[in-house]
């Protein structure tokens, strides 16, 4: 085994990717608060418009698979060179998108090209420091999230939603020419094993996982802000309070972050779970604001323990393909999200969000039980 180039160990992503996930995550979660705005623009219905969300999550996932391929054989670099410029100019395009359909085909293509930068953010760190590292990485999720709604409500209600579309494009655009001088991340020589990755039955387990995990903690959140719509909440209030799901991922990750290091994994997950059900059983049997406020906060908080512990296993599965895994965790997590969006779409259309939150919370379930006992029972 030969590595190449390999950059001096640190437990913290380069700035420059911190900021891209962090303007990725924004362009990611803008869209929530800006469901019902655009269904009232562009007089469609919620379940139509849900499609701009949902379809984006699926090539934000699906991408990943041709990302990991690509970045195993050219490096992570130039790849994500390509992917900033791309979603910078379809980010862009999506601000002029003359109807729903044009804008939906849009955002697809968008998220298709920025599922190329977080995992390039998570190959550039050494594998015995990537938990605290991902804590680095989600904590700019969650100010992300935080901001994203929080702008996006305040931007549409005063401006146009078209202008929320265009911030984080330009910046993704524009942090291509911070990528000069920052190092190849190494990658292991031997290619991707494609027989091992149809063998090993831990890989599947873990994306399975994703898959679930993103159903929920994607999926179900991104209804959020237009449940708080629907009882009669302004946008610039609604993304407010929506926001807070992205302080419960910011204050999350600096919790686990200390914690990774003391706790075994599958207690992590327990705690993540745990909180993921009770955050959704509260949403499900009490729907004001100040309960679905209270539950945004649970909610980015169980992601924080539960995403980051099982990202890290992905990543240790097989280490020879960890690109390739880490692309198809990637990929099963906002496939998860995409088809729990469109499939939970017309109970949102008719303002059943209490039926949706408590899909949520018994999904949990077992979600939680199976990734406990599973990273309990694995050993690298």
């Amino acid at each position: 085994m030969t590595i190449t180039r390999t950059p001096q160990a640190t437990t913290s992503p380069p700035r420059a990717l911190l900021a891209a996930s962090y303007f990725a995550n924004v362009d990611r979660f803008a869209v929530a608060p800006l469901l019902v705005v655009i269904a009232a623009a562009m007089h469609a219905p919620l379940s139509d418009v849900a499609l701009a969300a949902s379809g984006y999550a699926f090539a934000y996932g699906g991408s990943q698979v041709v990302w990991g391929l690509l970045s195993d054989r050219l490096g992570r670099l130039p790849v994500l060179r390509i992917a900033l410029v791309g979603a910078g100019l379809s980010g862009l395009a999506s601000t002029m998108a003359p109807t729903l359909t044009v804008l939906i085909a849009l955002r697809i293509l968008t998220g298709a090209f920025v599922g190329a930068i977080v995992p390039a953010s998570i190959d550039s760190v050494a594998p015995r420091e990537r938990q605290q590292a991902l804590s680095d990485l989600m904590a700019a999720t969650g100010s992300a999230t935080a901001t994203a709604t929080l702008i996006a409500g305040v931007v549409a209600q005063f401006s146009s939603w078209r202008v929320v579309f265009a911030i984080p494009a330009i910046a993704l655009g524009l942090l291509v020419f911070t990528l000069r001088g920052l190092p190849e991340p190494a990658r292991e020589s031997g290619g991707t094993h494609y027989r091992d990755l149809l063998h090993s039955r831990w890989l599947l387990l873990v994306l399975l996982l994703g898959f679930v995990e993103g159903g929920l903690l994607l999926g179900g959140v991104t209804y959020l802000a237009p449940a708080l719509q629907h009882d009669g909440m302004g946008l610039t209030a609604a993304g407010a309070l929506a926001a807070t799901y992205g302080i419960g991922v910011l204050s999350g990750t600096r919790i686990v972050k200390p914690l990774s290091v003391r706790l075994p994994a599958w207690l992590l997950l327990a705690i993540g779970g745990s909180l993921l059900i009770g955050g959704f059983t509260v949403m499900a049997v009490w729907q004001s604001a100040i309960a679905l406020t209270l539950s945004a906060v649970i909610l980015g908080s169980a992601y924080s323990f539960m995403h980051s512990t099982l990202q890290t296993w992905s990543t240790s599965v097989l280490p020879r393909a960890r690109g390739t895994v880490v692309a198809l965790f990637t990929a099963a997590l906002f496939g998860g999200s995409a088809v729990s969006t469109a499939v939970v779409a017309p109970l949102a259309g008719d303002g059943r969000f209490g039926t949706i939150f408590a899909l949520a919370a018994v999904l949990g379930v077992p979600l939680t039980l199976a990734a406990v006992f599973g990273r309990a029972r694995w050993t690298e």
